[in-house]
């Protein structure tokens, strides 16, 4: 299903291409409307750009709409289709995606619209004669912006294009570093009816702008909150698509802010989406704009993140401190304790070696350094200046040795060791869960969740994990177990209805198959609740047998 949109096309002439055939071309553009330059002023309709829709599809379809030709448009968002038949009635189509299916690269993101049974936005010229000799059809979407009311009047035909090329600058960048780049199909969920609410999403309701399962989904209620053209929203959500096909994901999502004491999985993958918008825009300056007329904007500066004796929250739990490193770590200026200027290159071997997709750790700012400070050309003391400088202390992919606990108020058994040590067939080990630093809003925080490693050889395993008689009761215990990022088993099962039976210890035998570290997350279902009436500080026994 297409959302088509029939525009108005210049046409001139020009030279014949063959007996009986003609040349079509053209240049595809698109309004894009900018930041304005004064910070928090939201977008600026006043200087709104002609820019051109680079990398997109375009098609030449006869008067019974079938397909005659097919192009992409360049750099400069232009197009040549040739071998058009003379004298006929053609209709330019340009498509609202980018697709790449060469031998090394493949790739394709399409803009779609979920409130009208995902229909394909596209853009359609006027059905005109071929004539017989070359003709130039133009293209250009734009805004629906109407100054004189102050508000989009008119179909807002630029937005999806839009959103592409903040995608196609992206796309360059790796380009850059990778020849061999494969991305299956993202599909990118855009309408001028999404909004905030979180009731619907055939209404439009989609709550926030999200990845998910290759999909992303972007605001685009006009006086509410629009992204089409916050390009580092963009890139953002593009990041955790690309985190996902290229590397390896391990967050487990949910709400979040960039100085809240996360869970260590989140923290690094909200922080790597924020630096990869900063670095593939070359602008550190995030922005997302927002409110009446589009008229605010939230921004933050990627590169500036308080240090840890400016008194504000940073460590290896916050995405200010993981965003901040990983564009230093990338950027050419360097200022305070910022001495690195390693590019994208070491940023992007790092997240795409094997050795770290298959680390037994959960992946974090760890396992990231520990690879990235040991790439040829990489100063390794001056990471660790950077780590110091954010109150991270902790080596090697777990973090040994961390002494950041979360803060003065934190009893460091919530949070610290970030994996505890268990040895199979041993007395075990006591962890202990808590929502002291979230409430109300549980789920992902830091403390909720607490990790336990342990080696072992094929076999199986009882696991059990029972309330220490510490803390509130009952104490609904629960625990995952993993094995390089991916989860082996879940007891009790979410969803079932042993989730909400009130005890005090689970217990499973679980066939291990591998040799090898696991790691176990071991929580409260009262601190994952997202209800603060449930939950608090309560401790667990943790044992592994064979």
């Amino acid at each position: 299903m297409l959302l088509a949109i029939t525009l108005l096309v210049g046409c001139s002439g020009g030279g014949g291409s063959g007996s009986g055939s003609v040349i079509v071309s053209g240049v595809v553009t698109y309004d894009r409307v900018p930041f304005s330059v004064t910070a928090w002023q939201g977008l600026d309709f006043n200087s709104i750009q002609s820019l051109p829709a680079r990398g997109v599809s375009v098609q030449v379809l006869d008067d019974a709409g079938l397909l005659i030709g097919v192009a992409t448009t360049d750099e400069d968002g232009a197009y040549s289709v040739g071998f058009i038949p003379s004298n006929q009635l053609v209709r330019v189509r340009v498509f609202a995606e980018l697709s790449e299916t060469s031998l090394s690269s493949t790739w394709e993101v399409k803009i779609l619209d979920h409130t009208d049974g995902d229909a394909q936005y596209v853009l359609n010229g006027q059905l005109a004669s071929s004539g017989s000799i070359d003709s130039i059809r133009n293209l250009h979407a734009e805004s629906g912006w109407d100054s004189a009311s102050s508000s989009y009047s008119e179909v807002r035909a630029a937005a999806p294009f839009a959103i592409l090329d903040s995608i196609y600058t992206g796309l360059r960048l790796i380009a850059s570093v990778e020849s061999d780049l494969m991305l299956g199909l993202l599909e990118v969920f855009w309408s001028p009816k999404n909004n905030a609410a979180s009731v619907d999403f055939d209404k439009g309701d989609i709550g926030s702008s999200f990845y998910r399962n290759h999909q992303i989904y972007l605001l685009g209620k006009q006086n509410s909150d629009t992204d089409e053209y916050d390009p580092h929203v963009i890139i953002h959500e593009w990041t955790h698509f690309l985190e996902a096909s290229l590397s390896r994901s391990d967050t487990i999502g949910g709400g979040h802010n960039i100085v809240e004491s996360l869970d260590i999985r989140l923290a690094f993958s909200e922080g790597l989406a924020n630096a990869f918008s900063a670095i593939m825009m070359d602008d550190p300056l995030y922005r997302d704009s927002y409110g009446a007329e589009q008229g605010e904007d939230f921004h933050i500066d990627i590169e500036a993140n308080p240090d840890a004796g400016s008194g504000h929250n940073v460590g290896w739990f916050v995405e200010s401190s993981i965003h901040s490193l990983l564009y230093d770590f990338y950027d050419l200026d360097n200022e305070g304790v910022d001495n690195i200027s390693a590019g994208f290159g070491p940023i992007y071997d790092v997240l795409t070696d094997s050795d770290y997709i298959n680390e037994s750790s959960f992946l974090s700012i760890y396992p990231f350094v520990d690879r990235f400070r040991s790439h040829a050309g990489v100063d390794s003391a001056a990471v660790g200046q950077l780590l110091s400088s954010q109150n991270i202390s902790g080596v090697g992919s777990y973090g040994l040795g961390e002494v950041n606990r979360g803060g003065d108020f934190v009893n460091a058994l919530y949070t610290l060791p970030i994996y505890t040590p268990l040895s199979v067939n041993g007395l075990g080990e006591r962890v202990c869960s808590t929502n002291v630093l979230v409430a109300p809003r549980e789920v992902n925080k830091l403390g909720n969740r607490r990790f336990i490693r342990f080696t072992t050889t094929s076999g199986d395993h009882t696991i059990t994990v029972t309330y220490a008689g510490t803390g509130f009761m009952p104490s609904n215990p629960a625990f995952v177990l993993y094995r390089n990022g991916e989860e082996q088993l879940s007891v009790p099962a979410p969803g079932s209805l042993a989730y909400d039976v009130s005890e005090d210890s689970v217990t499973d035998v679980h066939a291990i198959g591998d040799a090898g570290e696991y790691i176990i997350e071991v929580f409260s279902r009262g601190n994952v609740d997202d209800d603060s009436a449930t939950g608090g500080d309560v401790c667990f026994d943790v044992s592994v047998s064979r």
